[in-house]
Protein backbone atom coordinates (compact mmCIF):
# COMPACT_ATOMS: atom_id res chain seq x y z
CA UNK A 1 0.00 0.00 0.00
CA UNK A 2 1.28 3.48 -0.92
CA UNK A 3 0.06 6.54 0.95
CA UNK A 4 0.75 10.21 0.33
CA UNK A 5 0.44 12.64 3.22
CA UNK A 6 0.68 16.39 2.63
CA UNK A 7 0.49 18.80 5.59
CA UNK A 8 0.83 22.42 4.41
CA UNK A 9 3.10 24.54 6.58
CA UNK A 10 4.22 21.61 8.71
CA UNK A 11 7.59 23.28 9.34
CA UNK A 12 5.64 26.02 11.17
CA UNK A 13 2.91 23.85 12.69
CA UNK A 14 5.44 21.75 14.61
CA UNK A 15 7.12 24.67 16.46
CA UNK A 16 3.71 26.17 17.25
CA UNK A 17 2.59 23.03 19.12
CA UNK A 18 4.49 24.26 22.15
CA UNK A 19 3.37 27.87 21.78
CA UNK A 20 -0.38 27.96 22.53
CA UNK A 21 -0.21 31.71 23.22
CA UNK A 22 0.37 32.27 19.48
CA UNK A 23 -2.84 30.51 18.46
CA UNK A 24 -4.80 32.63 15.99
CA UNK A 25 -2.08 35.31 15.74
CA UNK A 26 -0.05 36.34 12.68
CA UNK A 27 3.07 34.19 12.88
CA UNK A 28 5.80 33.31 10.40
CA UNK A 29 9.02 31.32 10.37
CA UNK A 30 11.97 33.66 10.80
CA UNK A 31 14.73 33.62 8.18
CA UNK A 32 17.60 31.26 8.88
CA UNK A 33 20.58 33.26 10.23
CA UNK A 34 23.21 33.85 7.57
CA UNK A 35 20.77 33.47 4.68
CA UNK A 36 18.62 35.90 2.71
CA UNK A 37 16.07 37.64 4.97
CA UNK A 38 13.07 35.82 3.54
CA UNK A 39 10.18 34.46 5.61
CA UNK A 40 9.23 30.80 5.73
CA UNK A 41 5.73 29.43 6.21
CA UNK A 42 3.16 31.70 7.85
CA UNK A 43 -0.19 31.24 9.55
CA UNK A 44 -3.59 32.07 8.05
CA UNK A 45 -3.82 35.16 10.25
CA UNK A 46 -0.52 36.40 8.82
CA UNK A 47 -1.68 35.74 5.26
CA UNK A 48 -4.92 37.63 5.91
CA UNK A 49 -2.76 40.56 7.04
CA UNK A 50 -0.89 40.50 3.72
CA UNK A 51 2.17 38.45 4.71
CA UNK A 52 3.31 35.71 2.34
CA UNK A 53 5.99 32.97 2.50
CA UNK A 54 9.15 34.16 0.78
CA UNK A 55 8.44 37.82 1.57
CA UNK A 56 11.38 39.93 2.71
CA UNK A 57 11.42 40.38 6.48
CA UNK A 58 11.43 44.19 6.34
CA UNK A 59 8.45 44.22 3.97
CA UNK A 60 6.55 41.73 6.13
CA UNK A 61 7.05 43.77 9.30
CA UNK A 62 6.00 46.93 7.50
CA UNK A 63 2.89 45.15 6.22
CA UNK A 64 2.02 43.59 9.57
CA UNK A 65 3.75 45.20 12.59
CA UNK A 66 2.08 42.63 14.90
CA UNK A 67 3.80 39.75 13.09
CA UNK A 68 5.38 37.22 15.47
CA UNK A 69 8.52 35.42 14.32
CA UNK A 70 9.31 31.84 15.28
CA UNK A 71 12.77 30.40 14.88
CA UNK A 72 13.07 27.40 12.62
CA UNK A 73 13.54 24.11 14.45
CA UNK A 74 14.55 21.36 12.00
CA UNK A 75 15.15 18.82 14.78
CA UNK A 76 11.75 19.49 16.33
CA UNK A 77 10.04 19.28 12.94
CA UNK A 78 11.73 15.94 12.20
CA UNK A 79 10.67 14.58 15.60
CA UNK A 80 7.07 15.68 15.05
CA UNK A 81 7.06 14.15 11.57
CA UNK A 82 8.40 10.85 12.92
CA UNK A 83 5.56 10.84 15.46
CA UNK A 84 3.04 11.25 12.63
CA UNK A 85 4.63 8.41 10.67
CA UNK A 86 4.63 6.11 13.71
CA UNK A 87 0.90 6.66 14.13
CA UNK A 88 0.25 5.93 10.48
CA UNK A 89 2.39 2.81 10.54
CA UNK A 90 0.67 1.66 13.72
CA UNK A 91 -2.69 1.55 11.93
CA UNK A 92 -1.50 -1.21 9.59
CA UNK A 93 -2.52 -2.11 6.06
CA UNK A 94 -5.94 -3.42 7.10
CA UNK A 95 -7.14 -1.18 9.93
CA UNK A 96 -10.01 -2.43 12.02
CA UNK A 97 -12.86 -0.02 12.79
CA UNK A 98 -11.79 0.03 16.44
CA UNK A 99 -8.32 1.33 15.48
CA UNK A 100 -9.79 4.04 13.27
CA UNK A 101 -12.16 5.03 16.10
CA UNK A 102 -9.23 5.16 18.54
CA UNK A 103 -7.23 7.37 16.17
CA UNK A 104 -10.20 9.72 15.81
CA UNK A 105 -10.59 9.96 19.59
CA UNK A 106 -6.90 10.75 20.02
CA UNK A 107 -7.01 13.43 17.31
CA UNK A 108 -10.03 15.13 18.89
CA UNK A 109 -8.49 14.92 22.36
CA UNK A 110 -5.22 16.43 21.08
CA UNK A 111 -7.26 19.45 20.03
CA UNK A 112 -8.77 19.59 23.52
CA UNK A 113 -5.27 19.51 25.02
CA UNK A 114 -4.27 22.48 22.83
CA UNK A 115 -7.39 24.44 23.75
CA UNK A 116 -6.86 23.78 27.45
CA UNK A 117 -3.26 25.00 27.22
CA UNK A 118 -4.42 28.13 25.41
CA UNK A 119 -7.05 28.87 28.06
CA UNK A 120 -4.59 28.29 30.90
CA UNK A 121 -2.04 30.59 29.28
CA UNK A 122 -4.55 33.41 29.77
CA UNK A 123 -6.57 32.41 32.84
CA UNK A 124 -3.92 30.47 34.78
CA UNK A 125 -3.71 26.78 35.73
CA UNK A 126 -7.01 24.95 36.02
CA UNK A 127 -8.00 23.55 39.42
CA UNK A 128 -10.57 21.08 38.14
CA UNK A 129 -11.44 19.44 34.84
CA UNK A 130 -15.05 18.43 34.18
CA UNK A 131 -15.88 16.11 31.29
CA UNK A 132 -19.38 16.47 29.84
CA UNK A 133 -21.24 15.92 26.61
CA UNK A 134 -22.43 12.91 24.68
CA UNK A 135 -18.96 11.42 24.27
CA UNK A 136 -18.48 11.38 28.04
CA UNK A 137 -20.79 8.36 28.22
CA UNK A 138 -18.42 6.35 26.00
CA UNK A 139 -15.86 4.33 28.04
CA UNK A 140 -13.29 4.45 25.21
CA UNK A 141 -13.57 8.23 24.97
CA UNK A 142 -13.15 8.61 28.72
CA UNK A 143 -10.11 6.34 28.65
CA UNK A 144 -8.38 8.37 25.93
CA UNK A 145 -9.22 11.69 27.58
CA UNK A 146 -7.99 10.45 30.97
CA UNK A 147 -4.69 9.36 29.42
CA UNK A 148 -4.13 12.64 27.55
CA UNK A 149 -5.82 15.20 29.81
CA UNK A 150 -5.29 13.65 33.24
CA UNK A 151 -7.86 13.12 36.01
CA UNK A 152 -11.29 14.65 35.52
CA UNK A 153 -14.74 14.77 37.12
CA UNK A 154 -17.61 13.17 35.25
CA UNK A 155 -21.02 14.55 36.27
CA UNK A 156 -23.95 12.18 36.18
CA UNK A 157 -26.20 14.73 34.46
CA UNK A 158 -27.55 13.11 31.29
CA UNK A 159 -27.37 16.22 29.11
CA UNK A 160 -25.05 18.66 30.85
CA UNK A 161 -24.83 21.05 27.88
CA UNK A 162 -28.59 21.21 27.39
CA UNK A 163 -29.15 21.63 31.13
CA UNK A 164 -26.66 24.49 31.31
CA UNK A 165 -28.28 26.26 28.36
CA UNK A 166 -31.72 25.84 29.94
CA UNK A 167 -30.55 27.21 33.29
CA UNK A 168 -28.93 30.24 31.64
CA UNK A 169 -32.17 30.82 29.76
CA UNK A 170 -33.95 30.65 33.12
CA UNK A 171 -31.71 33.42 34.46
CA UNK A 172 -32.38 35.55 31.37
CA UNK A 173 -36.13 35.01 31.73
CA UNK A 174 -36.10 35.91 35.43
CA UNK A 175 -36.91 32.41 36.64
CA UNK A 176 -33.66 32.35 38.64
CA UNK A 177 -32.03 35.36 40.31
CA UNK A 178 -28.52 34.28 39.33
CA UNK A 179 -26.02 31.45 39.31
CA UNK A 180 -26.27 31.00 43.08
CA UNK A 181 -30.03 30.44 42.73
CA UNK A 182 -29.70 27.57 40.25
CA UNK A 183 -30.95 24.16 41.44
CA UNK A 184 -28.56 21.32 42.12
CA UNK A 185 -28.53 18.54 39.50
CA UNK A 186 -30.25 16.23 41.96
CA UNK A 187 -33.37 18.34 42.52
CA UNK A 188 -35.99 20.02 40.38
CA UNK A 189 -37.09 23.67 40.54
CA UNK A 190 -39.93 24.33 42.95
CA UNK A 191 -42.17 25.96 40.35
CA UNK A 192 -44.75 23.90 38.51
CA UNK A 193 -44.59 22.77 34.94
CA UNK A 194 -45.26 25.30 32.23
CA UNK A 195 -48.31 24.42 30.15
CA UNK A 196 -48.21 25.01 26.37
CA UNK A 197 -50.10 28.05 25.21
CA UNK A 198 -53.40 27.12 23.54
CA UNK A 199 -54.97 29.20 20.82
CA UNK A 200 -58.56 30.34 21.54
CA UNK A 201 -61.34 28.46 19.84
Amino acid sequence: MVACLSIPGFSLRAPLLGRPELKGKPVALAPVPGTRPLLGSCTRAAQEAGVRPGMRLSEALATCPQLELVEQDPAGVEEAWEAVLRRLEGIGADPRPALVWRAALEAVTERAVELRAQIESVAGPSRRLVLAGGWARNPAARSVKRAMLGPFDWPQVTQAGARGAALLAGIAAGRFAGIDDLPDPGRRPAAGRLEPERSPR
